[in-house]
């Protein structure tokens, strides 16, 4: 996958993180408060577009970073799924 690629995916969503405002938009995007905030912090490791890995136990999180074009693998060995720009 090319750098400009990634960087529109990494937009996208993004863009979709920013416009949830309220409960409703959290329930729309199937997101809890913890995870909404997980998600800011995914994003923000994410965003140098490098083949850096996020990882997170929170399956809701996982969900929503694969719903927005991400790579989400899950650990065979642990509870934890590593989130990439795919």
């Amino acid at each position: 996958m090319t750098k400009s690629q990634k960087i529109k995916i990494f937009v996208k969503a993004y863009d979709k993180y920013r416009i949830i405002e309220d409960d409703a938009d959290l329930r729309k995007n199937k997101l809890t408060v913890p995870e909404y905030r997980v998600v800011e912090e995914g994003l923000k490791f994410l965003s140098t577009i490098d083949d850096k890995v996020f990882i997170t136990f929170m399956s809701g999180v996982a969900k929503w970073f694969e719903g927005n074009g991400f790579k989400v693998v899950k650990d065979e060995n642990s509870v934890n799924y590593q989130i990439s720009i795919a």
